[in-house]
């Protein structure tokens, strides 16, 4: 089942999406508000085995450990191509592209989009 808890909405931002309510569902922790950024980045070429980083601004991110951050790019589709995101900063996301291919990769531009997720 699904629980709803009304609260107060705030807005931070045309980058920041906040939930009227709670929701919890099948007993879960209660997700309290959406954050979401997009932004265009060039990867640079990256060798076999290596990461490379960048930063997007995501408004009302904080380094709260509760945070689930979700990223993505639109021109990462190789197999083994890892991306990963983490709160670095106050309102920074860092974003990690790994190489797991074997050889250089080169994903180039597109839209870069960190998500985060918080809870109670």
């Amino acid at each position: 089942s699904i629980t709803t808890t009304t609260r107060a909405a705030t807005t931070s931002g045309a980058t920041t999406i906040q939930a009227h309510t709670s929701l919890t569902g099948g007993g879960g922790a209660a997700v309290t508000k959406v954050l979401t950024a997009t932004g265009s980045c060039v990867w640079p070429a990256v060798n076999s085995a290596a990461t490379i980083s960048t930063t997007i601004t995501v408004t009302g991110a904080t380094s709260v450990n509760t945070d689930q951050v979700l990223v993505s790019h639109s021109a990462v589709t190789a197999a083994s191509v890892m991306l990963y995101g983490y709160v670095s900063a106050l309102n920074t996301v860092t974003v990690s592209l790994y190489n797991g291919t074997g050889a250089t990769y080169n994903a180039g531009s597109g839209t870069l989009r960190a998500t985060l997720i918080k809870y109670v």
